[in-house]
């Protein structure tokens, strides 16, 4: 039984390591969820020559994270028909550009709702400028 387990878990691990190391894969597979339950067309275009083995995890997160609440806005608030998610290296700097055709928001209005509060965090802990336009 032990070397069953130490076999599933040896596998386990590597499939985890696999994973967050293949950025690009975790990122299209979110977009191909979200196109197989919204009509919303989503266009993702990622730089090849970014190397995730050596992007830090918890940026990864982050990054991971700002693009699910920033899809799930525009489909659902902003009523968005297209979006476009753009990841591209910098030299040193990850830039990640988030577009959508959605009905937008008023940017003068001083009520920030959570979604876009935990961007902003998110973005402070990488470091990174948050900008809405």
């Amino acid at each position: 039984m032990s070397k069953i387990f130490e076999k599933f878990h040896t596998t386990l691990i590597e499939s985890v390591f696999v994973l967050i190391n293949n950025f690009s894969a975790i990122l299209n597979n979110f977009v191909a969820e979200q196109k197989a339950t919204f009509q919303t067309s989503i266009v993702i275009q990622i730089d090849k020559s970014i190397d995730w083995m050596n992007i830090d995890n918890m940026l990864k997160v982050n990054l991971f994270r700002i693009v699910q609440e920033s899809v799930r806005k525009a489909q659902i608030y902003s009523k968005a028909n297209k979006i476009e998610i753009f990841v591209e290296q910098d030299q040193s700097t990850i830039l990640l550009r988030i577009t959508d055709d959605g009905i937008g928001f008023d940017q003068n209005s001083n009520a920030e709702g959570i979604g876009i509060r935990n961007m902003r965090v998110r973005a402070a802990e990488m470091n990174a400028d948050f900008k809405l336009t």
